[in-house]
């Protein structure tokens, strides 16, 4: 808890955790309820459109930061223009309720996902170098207690 690393990798868990979690979970509801699209063939496309952008995000968070230091960006600076860009996909979570087209709604849930990607991805990086010498245990940490030193 002495490393400056950790208390950043706990803020990012903090801030997307919960939103990875509700959006996965809450897609299909949101379709049902406020959309009123029934179970069916539109809905699975949707949902998988929605779902693949999360993977999406996940390679593009890697290519992005790979490519950003190719250009010579530090490790730091590349994962702050990641996380600068994740936010911004992300954000498109504000325009969901106000577009009456379920198309743009979808757009916006493609886009949201596609950040929410980025971070996960980013934030299971910095997990694993919270410790040089303890490494990815960190993410482990919390599953058995008694089995980790903790960083």
């Amino acid at each position: 808890m002495r490393s400056r690393q950790f208390w950043y990798v706990l803020v990012v868990a903090i801030l997307v955790n919960p939103c990875l979690y509700y959006s996965v979970n809450w897609l299909p509801t949101y379709f049902a309820q406020d959309r009123r699209l029934a179970p069916g063939r539109q809905l699975v496309w949707i949902l998988t459109l929605t779902y693949l952008a999360l993977g999406l995000g996940n390679l593009a968070c890697g290519a992005v930061a790979l490519w950003l230091t190719r250009l010579s960006c530090s490790i730091e600076s590349a994962r702050r223009s990641v996380f600068l860009a994740a936010t911004v996909f992300a954000s498109a979570c504000a325009l969901v309720h106000f577009v009456r087209a379920i198309s743009s709604a979808v757009l916006a849930l493609v886009m949201v996902n596609f950040g929410l990607g980025m971070w996960i991805s980013m934030y299971l990086t910095m997990a694993q170098e919270v410790s040089r010498t303890d490494i990815s245990t960190a993410a482990l940490a919390g599953s058995d207690p008694g089995t980790h030193e903790g960083a």
